[in-house]
């Protein structure tokens, strides 16, 4: 014989607040609270407390938002992907831009809990909305050179000086990126122009170019990082 009345017995109402609780610092310390907070909804029979334990856990309505967020930027052109900083993976290391995607990469230092978890949901919706749809508003759809055909390409080009890469098409986008210091022309690296297909490649070789848009001159990717 059950030692609860039906309206006595436990409606998950303390493991649900544990459960939000320690989402924000510890996300699989808060599943197993909120998966309790579940099953005693369910036996409690409380139809509140079961809307509570599932469409108000931290798990479901953390990623609504951030999936409807995602989706909000995506519909801008202001959707990014975040990579954690030693932690990108090979196929896009260096790249400033997912190949795949075209969405901008932004590196941010490694963290836990709450925020890894926002970020995941985030670049994973935002990621099948441009394989589903298409790269979003705003980014580059030609091709883009891989390490070693901006190499070759560079390789069979001319050399450049900073002074004619200033004055060049889209040079001004070159010089926002690399953020190159004036000073001395021995801390300048030697720079080569090549061209690929509708894009054309200025770098110092298959560690690190910069790819622009013939015919506009705008900048749509970056490889690698500057030599020092």
């Amino acid at each position: 014989m059950c030692c609860f009345p039906s309206s006595c017995r436990p409606t998950g109402a303390v493991s649900w607040l544990a459960s939000w609780a320690a989402f924000p610092f510890m996300p699989l310390l808060s599943a197993p609270m909120a998966l309790l907070s579940l099953v005693r909804a369910i036996r409690s029979g409380s139809g509140w407390a079961m809307t509570r334990s599932t469409l108000l856990s931290p798990f479901v309505l953390v990623t609504v938002s951030v999936a409807a967020c995602a989706v909000r930027d995506y519909n801008r052109g202001a959707a990014v992907l975040h990579r954690e900083t030693g932690a990108t993976p090979e196929r896009d290391a260096g790249w400033n831009v997912d190949p795949r995607t075209r969405l901008p990469i932004e590196r941010v230092t490694a963290s836990c809990g709450a925020r890894r978890f926002v970020r995941r949901v985030y670049d994973r919706v935002s990621s099948r909305l441009c394989r589903r749809f298409g790269p979003q508003v705003g980014s580059w759809k030609g091709a883009l050179p891989s390490p070693r055909e901006a190499g070759e390409a560079l390789a069979q080009g001319r050399p450049v000086t900073l002074e004619e890469v200033r004055h060049a098409s889209g040079a001004w986008h070159l010089a926002h990126c690399l953020g190159m210091i004036e000073g001395s022309p021995a801390q300048v690296p030697a720079l080569r122009h090549g061209e690929f297909h509708d894009v054309e490649v200025i770098g110092t070789g298959p560690r690190f170019f910069v790819v622009l848009d013939s015919a506009t001159g705008r900048k749509v990717a970056t490889y690698g990082s500057l030599p020092r």
